[in-house]
């Protein structure tokens, strides 16, 4: 669901979910999903030092989202086809190397929003950075 030309920047600045594709080491290239409690995505490809390609998209056949904002929090569900993993050479026997990540944005006392991250995977570096190797992990599909 792509809702507004400023998309990019709402969704950039605001409370999400983020999952980051990697078909090998290199991260030449890597695909990510970032989604807002709207439902709304930011995909883009990327390739190392956080060059990112705001022009490609998942396709839109082959990924489907919902979200439900709840008083205390938000749920997103996203459904990914095994086809655009396939296509895309981030299948490999029965398995997905993957960065998942959460922010929560907190007004600060000088009105300025600040994320809080919550990682799957610590990539252990000083400041907040998922566009590298150690943020991701290994998702095993089951029945695969």
């Amino acid at each position: 669901m792509h809702a507004s030309d400023d998309k990019n920047d709402s969704i950039n600045n605001s409370d999400r979910v983020e999952l980051f594709f990697r078909s090998d080491n290199s991260l030449n290239p890597y695909y990510c999903l970032e989604i807002d409690t709207k439902g709304r995505i930011m995909d883009f490809k990327a390739k190392p030092n956080k060059e990112f390609d705001f022009d490609w998209n998942w396709p839109s056949n082959e990924i489907t989202v919902k979200s439900v904002v709840n008083k205390d929090d938000f749920i997103v569900e996203i459904t990914i086809s095994l086809e655009s993993l396939r296509d895309l050479n981030l299948l490999k026997n029965g398995s997905i190397e993957t960065g998942i990540y959460r922010a929560k944005y907190h007004q600060q006392k000088d009105k300025i929003f600040k994320p809080t991250w919550i990682t799957w995977i610590n990539p252990n570096t000083k400041t907040p950075n998922f566009h590298i190797l150690t943020s991701f992990g290994k998702l095993e599909l089951e029945n695969y």
